[in-house]
């Protein structure tokens, strides 16, 4: 099955028989988009996905979804994260701080690298990753099909802190360091 997303995003989408298990493969030119559209997900904006499923039956899957050059807005752990770094960045002179050119809730990641089972109306995210400029992450947990909720824990962990860190060792610093010692 190949269509458009709101008329626009170019999706593909096929399933084939290998061995004993069906194969679900598909490809989105904007996989929040199509989140959005199947209402799954509604704070993914953009991103190239592959999606690659074994199903042994109907309800028993085995999957990835890697997604490249997405953005995740509206998030409130990301608009925590933005508002600490205002501060941080507040007692610190120019020449240390790192800009974000973001909105406080949206990140912008080069990757989402999502594995993922399913057991009957259980989906489980056994290991995502993101990772970006700004912001990396992790997460891993549930969703109830049935009852369409989340429970999901994770991680944003704040890449411009250890860039932070760079940006305060001087280069003069860096030669003393790796010059030979002298007996």
């Amino acid at each position: 099955m190949k269509g458009l997303v709101n008329g626009r995003a170019n999706f593909e989408f096929t399933v084939t028989d290998e061995a004993d298990v069906q194969v679900a493969n598909g490809r989105f030119a904007n996989t929040g988009a199509t989140l959005r559209f199947l209402d799954v997900y509604q704070r993914m904006r953009g991103g190239t996905g592959l999606l690659n499923v074994a199903m042994a039956d109907e309800d028993s899957w085995v999957g990835d979804l890697p997604v490249r050059s997405l953005r995740i807005t509206e998030d409130p752990a990301i608009q925590r994260i933005r508002q600490q770094n205002r501060r941080v960045n507040s007692n610190l002179d120019a020449s240390t701080s790192v800009a974000i050119r973001e909105p406080e809730g949206s990140a912008s990641f080069d990757t989402l690298d999502l594995s993922f089972t399913r057991e009957v109306d259980t989906l489980t995210v056994i290991r995502g990753t993101l990772q970006g400029n700004a912001l990396g992450g992790t997460v891993s947990g549930m969703v109830d099909l049935n009852q369409q909720t989340l429970n999901l824990t994770g991680t944003f962990v704040p890449i411009y802190a250890l860039n932070n860190f760079f940006a305060k060792i001087r280069c003069w610093d860096l030669r003393l360091a790796a010059a030979p010692a002298k007996a």
